[in-house]
């Protein structure tokens, strides 16, 4: 199958928005995804998933039909690729006690034969949207729902589910509106963990930092990678307020809190903690609402790098589009993996308005982020929302673009595969063509 995208080769280290020598990338489109049974705009590609040759994609308003009691319901897509790199359809996950109005799918990550899903507004044991997290498994090909997911101490609209990470034995589930330290909708993450002997999901801890703030829906936002979780919310003491991201760890069979990722010169309103993502002992935080309009950049995005060493996180760096755009919402969406970061700018005009785009960025041997290319595909079109959600996994990168009801699979080179060009800050539009 012959596939092309448009991508632009842009100007490198951003941090501080400014050019280097650019690198060209070959950034191949390997596949686009799309449910076979859409019914209505399901928005498919809200949230995704990505591991290995697994992927999942959420679509929390299937089936939107007028008059189904099932409505917004919600579903989830599981997807295989091959030896050969291509991606089938391997699954269609939905709740055994499937609602309307339940959003199953706001929420999704995949580890191996592992999926999990949130539902944040399903009416669990606690009734009206205490929500729900469901465990699914691969058996020979076939994913079944095996286990529902809900803290002992869950209550009515704690919205449990907000957020997924699952990684090994292990998943990270938020909960935005639960009443951590009296506060009310202060929110809060929950540990649960596969235990062999009885084959079950079994919760080991809540995730709440000493400090609380009422209305802060922390855990809108949760990422996990090993020993560390990370919880946030773009909303710290309310709606019109900045965000806030706190790392916790693990270490001799308990969770403690192990320090908050603040950026050094943070900007009021910039949605800060909106989406998160870890890697090793590098953090990656989005603020897709930086810029401000007294200076001609509203809501351009930022996202801001962290680096761990113990328990101290640091801003390491702070990543722009070289071609920024005012109300892009570059950073709406963010992942990283090993030495790329990959990110999601929902509103960008690339192809149109609001059509969105995806950004790369990799981690040179001296340890600087530089920018590979702004990725378009050939179909995008306007209000498709490319970006919406990311993930990245190895060389492959996972988008949503929940409007155009896709999801889009692109393949990152090696590093020893690039060619270096000079084209200064915001580079050219250049047209790959890729045959799969």
């Amino acid at each position: 199958m012959r596939r092309s995208s448009w991508l632009a080769v842009l100007g490198g280290l951003v941090l501080a928005g400014g050019g280097v020598p650019a690198v060209a990338q070959n950034i191949e489109e390997q596949a686009t995804l799309a449910a076979e049974d859409p019914a209505g705009p399901d928005w498919f590609g809200f949230s995704t998933g990505l591991w290995g040759d697994s992927a999942i994609v959420g679509a929390f308003r299937y089936p939107n039909v007028a008059g189904n009691p099932d409505a917004v319901a919600g579903a989830a897509y599981v997807f295989g690729r091959d030896a050969n790199g291509v991606w089938s359809q391997a699954g269609e996950l939905t709740a055994s006690d499937m609602t309307g109005g339940n959003e199953f799918g706001g929420s999704v990550d995949i580890y191996g034969n592992t999926a999990i899903v949130g539902a944040l507004r399903a009416d669990g044991a606690a009734g009206g949207q205490s929500g729900q997290a469901y465990i699914f498994q691969n058996n020979g090909g076939i994913w079944s729902e095996t286990q529902i997911l809900a803290p002992a101490n869950v209550a009515q609209g704690d919205q449990f589910g907000s957020s997924v990470a699952i990684q090994g034995d292990r998943a990270v589930i938020g909960a935005r509106l639960t009443n951590a330290g009296d506060e009310t909708n202060s929110g809060a993450a929950y540990v649960y963990e596969y235990d062999e002997v009885s084959s079950q999901w079994v919760e080991q801890a809540m995730l709440a930092p000493a400090e609380h703030a009422a209305n802060s829906w922390l855990g809108m936002k949760s990422a996990l990678d090993g020993d560390v979780a990370l919880v946030g919310t773009n909303r710290w003491g309310g709606s019109g307020s900045n965000g806030k991201v706190f790392a916790f760890h693990y270490e001799d069979g308990d969770w403690t809190e192990a320090g908050e990722l603040a950026p050094n010169n943070p900007q009021a309103n910039e949605s800060f903690g909106h989406d998160m993502a870890i890697s090793g002992d590098t953090a990656v935080v989005g603020a897709f609402r930086h810029g401000t309009e007294d200076d001609g950049d509203f809501e351009r995005g930022s996202v801001y790098v962290f680096d761990r060493d113990g328990n101290e996180w640091s801003e390491t760096a702070q990543l722009f589009a070289s071609d920024w755009e005012v109300g892009g919402h570059f950073a709406y969406s963010v992942d990283i993996h090993g030495d790329i970061i990959s990110v999601g700018a929902k509103r960008t005009d690339a192809a149109g308005t609001n059509s969105g785009a995806i950004y790369l960025f990799q981690r040179d041997s001296a340890g600087d982020w530089n920018e590979l290319a702004k990725v378009v595909p050939d179909d995008l079109v306007a209000n498709d929302r490319l970006g919406t959600a990311i993930s990245v996994h190895g060389d492959t990168v996972l988008t949503g673009a929940f409007r155009a009801e896709k999801a889009y699979v692109h393949l990152v080179p090696e590093p020893t595969s690039l060619a270096l060009l000079s084209l200064g800050a915001f580079g050219v539009m250049m047209r790959r063509r890729t045959t799969a």
